[in-house]
């Protein structure tokens, strides 16, 4: 029994189901004439047990990628569609918002000769040190831990080993007071490495 919008339809004939499956139609085909889905009409099939043909034997259309009787299924966007828009970049974009962009609270400028977004600090560092560069390995530090304040005394070039390096020697200052308040309170806080 197959279901459509006005209720359950009969099971087709196997003997019917298989002279038009052998004469070329497609699953598709054959729920589009009955007006089932297609994994109806497979599900027929696999109790008639009736085997499928492999994608490539064949022959009819394919529904949204073109004709075509070989080969894995083209998507539409495959098909001669492709948008005038694509690859474009900076200031011939479609989304362009003037070379400014914000994540959590670093700004980010666009850099026309390079084609791409850096971090606003690295600018203001770059001016700051004309002909120092920043170089692989290399990470601009925020002083006070502000990603938003990109104050020229605020910043500071590190290694990334430096800079791990410092942030958790911070993290660990953290933890260490979080345990004096706690221990002030009353409570107890076991340490986190045993000494």
């Amino acid at each position: 029994m197959g279901r459509r919008k006005g209720g359950l339809i009969p099971q087709p004939d196997a003997s019917d189901l298989r002279s038009l499956y052998e004469q070329g139609q497609s699953t598709r085909d054959l729920a589009a004439s009955f007006g089932v889905s297609q994994k109806t009409v497979r599900r027929w099939m696999i109790a008639a047990g009736i085997a499928g043909r492999p994608y490539t034997a064949n022959p009819t259309p394919v529904a949204r990628g073109g004709h075509h009787s070989w080969g894995p299924k083209i998507g539409q966007s495959q098909i001669g569609r492709t948008s005038p828009n694509k690859g474009k970049r900076g200031p011939d974009a479609p989304n362009w918002k003037g070379g400014t962009k914000t994540v959590g609270k670093r700004v980010y400028l666009w850099d026309p000769d390079r084609k791409r977004y850096f971090p606003r600090a690295w600018f203001v560092w770059r001016e700051d040190h004309p002909g120092e560069l920043i170089g692989k390995g290399h990470v601009i530090h925020h002083r006070n831990g502000d990603e938003s304040d990109d104050r020229p005394e605020n910043l500071t070039r590190l290694t990334v080993a430096e800079h791990i390096h410092l942030h958790r020697r911070r993290e660990a200052e953290y933890i260490k007071i979080l345990q004096n308040i706690i221990i002030e309170l009353g409570g107890e806080y076991p340490p986190l490495r045993e000494e």
